[in-house]
């Protein structure tokens, strides 16, 4: 089968190898511009952050929360936004979990794959080992031999990108973890930090 434009003919395998290449190379490449969907940004002035959120649960110097959204900013001497945390599914107690779009459809409440699928690889990853998980060991402990020697587990990773002169902290679960009556799956977000690099 043949198609013809114009004077032109092309045969469909022809066209459809380039086409297919295309398309996969453009689908697996990172994204090195955000479309930005969340209504602040760093650079963002505080009368501007006043008016999208209204005003905050709690300030403290150059520092606002906002609870109900699960958002915290972080403001520069001249009033200006340095940094926003958004709320994941842990820490900050009595904060609402941020579930608003921050770009390319992502938020607080995404999975860790879905950075991953739509950012590429990001530029450094963190592990860490939650405070909870860190042990006490006296020094009675060590003379007995009675410390407790087994190794601590990690339980979230800090992933890392440098994107549109911002960097892009996402905090994410690398186990199930269990905290009082409260399950952390694994993949899902502790929090996300943007900041404005310098």
């Amino acid at each position: 089968m043949e198609v013809r434009i114009n004077v032109f003919s092309l045969s469909l395998p022809h066209l459809y190898t380039p086409l297919l290449a295309a398309v996969l190379l453009l689908t697996s490449l990172p994204l090195y511009a955000l479309d930005w969907q969340f209504p602040l940004r760093p650079g963002d002035s505080r009368q501007h952050v006043y008016t999208t959120l209204g005003a905050p649960s709690h300030e403290s110097g150059n520092e606002s929360w906002f609870a109900s959204s699960g958002i915290g900013v972080k403001f520069d001497r001249h009033n200006r936004v340095v940094s926003l945390e958004f709320k994941g599914n842990y820490g900050r107690p009595g904060w609402a979990p941020s579930e608003q779009s921050l770009f390319h459809n992502l938020s607080a409440a995404s999975r860790i794959g879905d950075y991953l699928n739509r950012l590429g690889r990001p530029d450094r990853v963190y592990e860490d080992i939650a405070f909870e998980q860190q042990r006490t060991i006296t020094t009675d402990d060590l003379l007995n031999g009675s410390g407790d020697d087994r190794p601590a587990m990690p339980l979230y990773r800090e992933y890392l990108w440098h994107i549109d002169g911002l960097a892009l902290h996402v905090e994410a679960w690398i186990v199930d973890y269990q905290e009082d009556a409260t399950h952390y799956p694994r993949g899902s977000i502790r929090r996300v930090i943007i900041r404005q690099l310098p």
